[in-house]
């Protein structure tokens, strides 16, 4: 979410036309459609452009009782105490 107008630019080529252009380089073309994974903090809105060619999905932090089924999944070695 750091990134300005100019990466959302890149993005909807990437996108658009499954192609970068690099200055002074050249273009890249994807021999197969690009798998694009996007995250925000939403800090400020994306493009509209940008948002149309996106599956929006939000993810909200799980309940207390499931973040803690999930760290005492991982076998880490956690006491109750410490992972609460």
């Amino acid at each position: 979410d750091r990134a300005d107008e100019s990466l959302e630019a890149v993005l909807l080529e990437l996108l658009g036309e499954y192609q970068v252009s690099v200055p002074e380089i050249g273009t890249f073309t994807a021999k197969h459609a690009p798998y694009v994974i996007l995250t925000s903090n939403n800090p400020r809105d994306l493009a509209a452009a940008l948002k149309r060619r996106c599956l929006h999905l939000f993810l909200d932090y799980p309940a207390a009782e499931r973040e803690l089924e999930i760290v005492r999944s991982k076998n880490t070695g956690l006491s109750d105490a410490l992972a609460t």
